[in-house]
């Protein structure tokens, strides 16, 4: 395999690792060319044993999107009495639009996390409908799985399902075509 054959399969292989949310693929099964790497069945396997479990549990997540309102966040960082250890850096960070969090078919208003405030276990959220929006500082919802592994990620008393329960559509979306066609993107 040429050098730049194998930097392509790499590189595929780090956009399949990246996609699979939760998996540890490369702790686990090293690189192409590594002595841990077994190849592509037993990846295959563990990505479809990961798969399954997530079509019993995940509901996919909201798919509501809106321009974020720059002098809104502006402002919020102004007003705040602890805003980001770096607010230039949040903002670069939050890109032009906010994308719901919240679970499909979900009520009320969608909701995507602008920025933590450590201080008092909260974060400050865009909240949106067809009415308009506006930024609330709400606690984190803390609640935690069973075993205490994992941690809901939204907002206190949020609606529908727990952020660990809640998959990205274009995340699974492109799990499922990866999946279908592996020799493609040479897996």
């Amino acid at each position: 395999m040429s050098r730049l054959e194998k930097s392509a399969r790499e590189r595929s292989l780090e956009l399949f690792h990246t996609v699979i949310n939760g998996m540890d693929m490369h702790a686990k099964f090293g690189h192409p060319g590594d002595s841990r790497y077994p190849g592509r069945d037993a990846f295959s396997a563990e990505v479809e044993v990961h798969s399954q479990a997530k079509k019993r549990t995940d509901m996919l997540e909201c798919t509501g999107v809106t321009p974020l309102p720059l002098e809104g966040v502006l402002a919020e960082l102004l007003k705040s009495s602890h805003p980001p250890e770096n607010p230039f850096e949040t903002l670069r960070d939050l890109g032009p639009f906010a994308m719901c969090e919240l679970g499909e078919a979900h009520e009320g208003a969608h909701a995507d996390h602008i920025w933590s405030e450590d201080h008092d276990d909260a974060a400050v959220w865009l909240l949106w409908d067809d009415n308009g929006h506006r930024f609330e500082r709400i606690q984190w919802c803390g609640t935690s799985t069973d075993g205490g592994n994992e941690h809901c990620h939204l907002y206190l008393k949020h609606p529908v399902n727990h952020s660990w329960a809640v998959a990205d559509p274009s995340r699974e979306a492109l799990r499922e075509q990866l999946m279908r066609d592996m020799d493609r993107w040479q897996l």
